[in-house]
This record gives C-alpha cells, structure tokens and sequence, in this order.
C-alpha cells in the first residue's frame, strides 16, 4: 500500500486538456491465492481503506468487459455502468446489492 503519488495531478491534467480523458484501467476480478475469484468491481469501499481520488474525478473506467464514463452521472447511473463492465460472475450480485441499497 502506497500513498497517491500523482494520480490525481495527471487525472487533473487530462480533464483540464483540450481533448483530455482520464481513465482508470483495472481487470474485473482477481484470483486469490486459493483459487477463489474475487470482484475488483466492488459495491462499497470497506472501512480503513484508503481512497486516492474522489468519485467526482473519475471519468472513465475500463475493463477487459468495456468502457463506462462516469462523469456526470448520478449514483444510481454510476452503479449501473459499472456493473456492466464488472466480471459477469459478480453482476447479479452488485446489481441486488445495488437495488437493496436504492441506488437502482
């Protein structure tokens, strides 16, 4: 675990740039080291971890299942576009969390 570093300096730059895009490029899921897939698509972020950049400033995210733009979307639009291009074995599950919480 590391501190942001400049993350947020070139996610401000390209948002500022003519033309700019910010992006965040993750893989959907993760293997842990007992075989178990796990989501990296994730509904809430647990307590203690660290946060590098406000959900405000994340303007594209992209996995191996596509590209969803956040900017200017509401919470409920948020989680969906991100459950879109989550590990189709995670979707149902995010998309029950989501709707429980009323987001969707």
């Amino acid at each position: 675990l590391s501190g942001i570093g400049g993350q947020m300096d070139f996610w401000e730059g390209a948002f500022r740039s003519q033309g700019g895009k910010g992006f965040i490029c993750i893989n959907s899921s993760r293997m842990t080291k007992d075989g178990q897939r796990k989501s990296n698509i994730v509904p809430f972020i647990p307590e203690g971890s660290i946060v590098s950049a406000p959900r405000t400033t994340i303007q594209y995210v992209a996995t191996e299942y596509g590209v969803v733009k956040l900017s200017g979307l509401s919470l409920a639009e948020r989680a969906q576009s991100m459950i879109s291009i989550a590990h189709p074995d995670f979707r149902e599950e995010l998309t029950r969390y989501a709707q429980a919480s009323r987001w969707v």
